[in-house]
């Protein structure tokens, strides 16, 4: 048996992070399941030193616990979602798409739902509203 291993240069701009945060808010996506969203302004640094100027801070109906949400956190959640070691509540046909948007860089596949996907374990580490 022959191991083959992909390796993607894969980063989330500040546009792309606006244009996930907006999807995820529609009410067919987190809406639904969002108390309240709080947009941050300032300057926040990842852990490799690329600086984003945005993060969202979300507060879940079902949960007092606020999470802070960047392009990093998302960039992560992508590789959670594409590695398959890793249990994250999603159909392997959904976790293809997200394959699939990383090897085209190809934003229009992107919907409420992915959208919602990425945030969702960006913050739990897994899909839990399925």
């Amino acid at each position: 048996m022959t191991t083959i291993t992909l390796v993607y240069d894969f980063e989330v701009s500040q546009e792309d992070f606006d244009n996930i945060m907006e999807m995820a808010a529609y009410i067919d996506g987190l809406g639904q399941f969002i108390d309240e969203w709080d947009w941050i302004g300032t300057e926040t640094t990842s852990p490799e030193d690329r600086e984003y100027c945005k993060e969202v801070k979300i507060k879940f109906i079902e949960d007092d616990k606020q999470y802070s949400v960047t392009a990093y956190d998302i960039e992560k959640a992508v590789k959670r979602i594409i590695e398959t070691r890793d249990d994250v509540g999603l159909h392997i046909s959904n976790r293809e798409l997200v394959q699939r948007l990383v090897s085209t860089n190809d934003w229009s596949l992107c919907d409420s739902d992915m959208a919602r996907w990425l945030v969702e374990v960006a913050c739990f580490g897994e899909s839990i509203y399925g």
